[in-house]
């Protein structure tokens, strides 16, 4: 099984899912990652699309630092299925003590 374990997906800044499944499927590609993008803390679309394929997808998220309860939304995205957390203070203009 090959597994690419940092991708990206997603409405805007990046090409939509589809276009990542079309380039894995063409690399022989069986599984990925999907990694939040900094600077944005909407993890819906990765978890809306991760689900329509089930096994194909596991996401990554980040958390906006300045939440006012960033573990209760820690244990609210794993409760989603959140298979990681996405640390990346430069694209959240925080120092790494502040997340």
């Amino acid at each position: 099984m090959i597994i690419d374990t940092h991708c990206h997906a997603g409405r805007n800044w990046f090409q939509p899912i589809e276009t990542l499944e079309f380039e894995m499927d063409r690399a022989g590609v069986d599984a990925a990652v999907l990694i939040q993008h900094g600077g944005t803390y909407d993890n819906d679309y990765l978890f809306e699309e991760a689900a329509k394929r089930a096994g194909r997808f596991k996401v990554v998220v980040m958390i906006d630092p300045a939440d006012p309860d960033p573990l209760g939304k820690l244990e609210q995205l794993a409760g989603q299925g959140a298979a990681g957390l996405r640390l990346a203070p430069d694209a959240a203009f925080a120092a790494l003590s502040d997340v």
